[in-house]
């Protein structure tokens, strides 16, 4: 599915103060909201119909930069973690991603009362989220911690085996993990788990001389 041409387009002086990657998390925010697929292509699109003095290309004001939309998903997925998926897959926002997006509305629009396609979207979000707790709930590790207040005593596939996956991953997949279930805790005020991922990740990043994610 495809979107069509927008003639929507934000006051320049606004959005020109706000991140380039801010106002990418906020296409693809827009395109879900219109029930569309966030692909690369509709991305490019809605970046540029939205905010085309931000996203135009150098000396081409009529057309689109693909490459400076492509870079800021980049950082939005990997640095930011607003989004997830890829060119192939197509996007999607993390909690982190929604409540930016949000914030990004407000500065345009003001407080307004959520639409419909923004509840679904929230609710995916939430779904999600609770999955990513339930497999903490389930977790070995997630008992211990319950009983004795530390992960002393647990070994590191067990962590792991909480986080879903194995401690001989990448990692990048180990640090993307954590900051999925770190933002499925903070979005359900889950102090408990976060605080057993806090010393998940002090110890596992630790053992691969590694002080920060």
């Amino acid at each position: 599915m495809t979107i069509a041409a927008q003639n929507t387009k934000f006051d320049s002086e606004v959005y020109e103060r706000i991140g380039y990657d801010e106002l990418t998390n906020y296409a693809i925010y827009s395109i879900a909201n219109k029930g569309a697929e966030a692909t690369f292509e509709n991305l490019v699109a809605e970046a540029f119909t939205l905010f085309p003095k931000r996203f135009s290309l150098r000396g081409y004001p009529q057309w689109p930069d693909s490459a400076v939309i492509n870079k800021s998903w980049l950082r939005c997925r990997t640095d930011k973690h607003y989004i997830e998926g890829s060119v192939k897959e197509g996007f999607k926002l993390t909690p982190k991603g929604l409540r930016v997006a949000e914030e990004v509305e407000r500065r345009f629009l003001g407080q307004t009362s959520p639409s419909n396609a923004h509840k679904e979207i929230q609710a995916e979000i939430r779904t999600k989220a609770g999955r990513l707790l339930r497999a903490v709930e389930k977790s070995k590790a997630f008992a211990h911690f319950k009983e004795t207040g530390n992960i002393g005593d647990l070994k590191d596939h067990e962590l792991t085996d909480m986080l879903l996956c194995m401690p001989d991953s990448d990692i990048k997949v180990i640090k993307h993990n954590l900051e999925q279930f770190m933002q499925a805790a903070g979005l359900y005020n889950r102090d408990d788990i976060l605080k057993i991922l806090k010393l998940v990740k002090a110890r596992l990043l630790a053992a691969r001389g590694l002080s920060r994610v």
